[in-house]
Parts: structure tokens; C-alpha cells; sequence
């Protein structure tokens, strides 16, 4: 169980190299790599042509993924799992559904040729509050976004994880539930997914942010999952924002529980911190502090993890 954190704030912030320096010298040994960077929220969601920033142009792609794998071997860093552009999906442009399955294929790809096995793809749901998708439009959307992936999936060796997500009301602030947020149905679009696949390609990667935004349970939703919770994106917030904080800072997030359920369950993934929020509220100068105060904190939550049953 490695100690993980994903990449964004820090690259954004500090460059491939200093990102990678920073996030290795303050104690970190895996990275959930994002590659949702590449596409600004209109290129992604209201696509005009099938070329789309980045995932058109495979001479880029080879030569950022030969950077990014000589930066992470010059800081002892493991690529713990990768993280697929989003949002997948705009039910009002067709477009964005095609596009994003290939910028999904290409992610997969590169997670291949950087070593790693598993890829955290966001599901597809209707994100403007007043256009929701009817639940049986919703099944059919995602089962058939995810089956398109399954040839890649097994030529590349890489598994593919649903995580659970909410949607806010731009009025209200409110957030509610959206699609994976009903661990039980997420358990279920996992088991159908495989029995597609006819092997295991499909896992879940949970959100304790999201999760805490719905009103979620992380003990109820670590052991509905079980084996199928192979990544997890930790973060805390006050239960109505999605600030990606640090635990304990400012967040209400019961650990305990979490501990309790992941012991329970026998998790063996890796303990992945996705704290972009609270690093980017830091001065560039202050930021290998607060790293370092992340890792301390994810070292902290392996010891607990790994802790026997009681």
C-alpha cells in the first residue's frame, strides 16, 4: 500500500520536473497521474470537430509520456493509477461522447506505457441539474461508454475504475447524488460490466469527498464494495463543498470509519491523497510544507489501515 497523491496542483503549479521533485521529497512513492489537464471544460464538453487538444496527436502523446516516465525514475516515483479526462459526457452534444472515448482509449494507452495497471474513467451523467438522464437512459449510457473500452482495457493489461460522483445546483449551491453515488447500483454496473468483459476489468475507485457531499457512509460504502475497491481518491470537506482538503483540516469526515471499513475488506490498493485544493490555497513557496504534511497524513492513515482487526 503505497503512499499516492494525484498530480495536478503540483504539475499546474511547479512544472513536470518540480512537481515530481516536490511530491518525491516530501515522502510520497506512487502518483495518481491526471490527464485531465490537456482539455478546457468547453473543449471537453462542447466539442466542434473530432480533433480534439493533446489525445489527436500521438507524436505528442509519445514524447509527454517518455517525459513523464524519465521524471518519475529520476524521483523514485511509481505511477499508482491514472486519472482519464473529464467531464465524459454532454447528453446535448453527441460530439463530446465520441471524443471523450477516444481521449479515454489514448489515457489507457498511456497508462500502459508508463507501467501501471489501473485508470480511474469518471461515468457519464447529465451534469446540468435541470436536464437529468432517466435512471434506465443512465444505465444504458454508461454500460455502453464503459463496453467500449474493453477491447483497449485487455490489450492493455490496465483495469478501469468507476468513481462515485455528485452534481451541484448553480442557484442553490445544493449538491445531490449522481451516477456511482448508490454504492449498491455502482456494485452493480461493476458486476455487469465484467460479465460483459468475462474477466475482472472493471473496480471501483471511492471519493471520500464525493461520498461526504451526498451524505454517504464511507464504512457502509467500503464494505458494499469489498474486492471491488481497488483505488480511492481521499480528500475531506465541510459536507457541502468539494474543497479537497486535507483531513482533520477543516472537514468532517468521520475516519474512523473509513479505517474500519478498509480493514474490514482487506484493501490492498494504495492510500492516494487527491488534495489539489488545499495545496493550490498555498503560496508556490509553501508547498513542499503542506506535502509534506500530506504525506505525514497518508503514512498516518497506511498505519491505521494496516492495523489488525479488532
Amino acid at each position: 500500500m503505497y503512499i499516492s497523491i494525484s498530480t495536478g496542483a503540483e504539475l499546474s503549479r511547479l512544472g513536470i520536473d518540480g512537481g515530481m521533485k516536490a511530491i518525491s521529497e516530501a515522502g510520497f512513492e506512487a502518483m495518481d497521474f491526471g490527464l485531465d489537464g490537456f482539455l478546457t471544460w468547453r473543449d471537453a464538453t462542447r466539442p466542434e470537430t473530432t480533433e480534439i487538444p493533446f489525445f489527436s496527436d500521438d507524436g505528442e502523446i509519445a514524447r509527454y509520456t517518455e517525459e513523464i516516465k524519465a521524471t518519475a525514475k529520476k524521483y523514485g516515483l511509481r505511477f499508482g493509477q491514472f486519472h482519464a479526462p473529464f467531464p465524459t459526457y454532454n447528453p446535448r452534444n453527441p460530439l463530446c461522447g465520441e471524443n471523450m472515448k477516444m481521449a479515454c482509449r489514448k489515457s489507457i494507452e498511456i497508462t500502459a506505457a508508463c507501467g501501471c495497471d489501473t485508470i480511474v474513467i469518471h461515468p457519464c451523467f447529465a451534469w446540468e441539474i435541470d436536464r437529468p438522464l432517466d435512471p434506465e437512459e443512465e444505465w444504458k449510457v454508461n454500460i455502453d461508454f464503459y463496453s467500449s473500452f474493453i477491447p483497449t482495457l485487455k490489450k492493455c493489461g490496465v483495469k478501469c475504475c468507476l468513481e462515485n460522483m455528485f452534481i451541484t445546483d448553480g442557484k442553490s449551491g445544493k449538491s445531490y447524488a449522481a451516477t456511482c453515488s448508490c454504492i449498491p447500483t455502482a456494485c452493480r454496473y461493476i458486476d455487469t460490466l465484467n460479465e460483459i468483459a468475462g474477466e475482472k476489468l472493471f473496480g471501483f475507485c471511492l471519493d471520500t469527498g464525493h461520498l461526504q457531499i451526498v451524505g454517504g457512509d464511507l464504512e457502509f460504502a467500503v464494505r458494499e464494495l469489498g474486492d471491488r475497491l481497488i483505488a480511492l481518491h481521499v480528500h475531506d470537506n465541510d459536507g457541502m463543498h468539494d474543497d479537497h482538503n486535507t483531513p482533520y483540516a477543516g472537514g468532517i469526515t468521520r475516519w474512523e470509519r473509513f479505517f474500519k471499513g478498509l480493514r474490514e475488506v482487506g484493501y490492498q490498493g494504495n492510500m492516494n491523497f487527491e488534495t489539489g485544493g488545499v495545496v493550490n490555497r498555498y503560496p508556490e513557496k509553501l508547498i513542499p510544507s503542506i506535502l509534506r504534511l500530506l504525506a505525514d497524513t497518508a503514512a498516518y492513515f497506511r498505519e491505521e489501515v494496516q492495523k489488525p482487526k479488532a
